[in-house]
């Protein structure tokens, strides 16, 4: 059965969570590290912080939305029960993101089909035609060559000392002629 990254993210996250009585289920791993703990089992704080993070928020950002710390955050996210959920959830993300390369792929054939009747109508105004030729020829790996300029250079001690020197406005010493 193939779940959606959306149903995913919602049974992981124990669906719409109540996160007000949601307690924190932490271990410590080595009891003469302090400092160093470790989940034993998801709770519903933990599956919506992992929910966040999967989505692309910060701890930072995931800790203000929730309500807790971010201790709490990064304890959670760094724990081995949580590398493993988000390794999970990120796979069947990637797996969703093929099934659309796919599917845009497979179906591409009616937009092409709809360009090439563009390009070849001699109604369509030229710019549109021209510009859908160019897509096209992108698109087939016949883009136009782009240059890159780099600069490459050595400094020498001085010369660093002279650019900070002129950034905060210090005049040059006297003796570096």
């Amino acid at each position: 059965m193939e779940l959606s990254i959306d149903e995913l993210m919602r049974r992981g996250a124990g669906g719409e969570v109540d996160l007000s009585n949601a307690s924190h289920s932490v271990v410590p791993v080595v009891p003469s590290k302090v400092g160093s703990w470790e989940l034993k089992r998801l709770k519903a704080l933990h599956r919506e912080i992992i929910r966040q993070h999967i989505l692309g928020l910060s701890n930072v950002e995931i800790a203000a939305k929730l309500g807790c710390t971010k201790q709490t955050v990064s304890n959670t996210l760094t724990s081995k029960v949580a590398r493993e959920q988000i390794a999970v959830m990120q796979g069947v993300m990637d797996m969703g993101t093929m099934d659309i390369i796919e599917y845009m792929k497979h179906n591409s054939m009616p937009v092409v089909l709809e360009m090439e009747e563009m390009i070849e109508d001699p109604a369509t105004p030229h710019a549109v035609r021209a510009g859908l030729m160019k897509d096209w020829l992108n698109r087939a790996g016949f883009a136009p060559v782009q240059k890159i300029a780099t600069l490459h250079g050595e400094l020498t001690s001085q010369d660093i000392e002279d650019i900070k020197n002129r950034a905060f406005g210090e005049a040059p010493d006297a003796n570096d002629d």
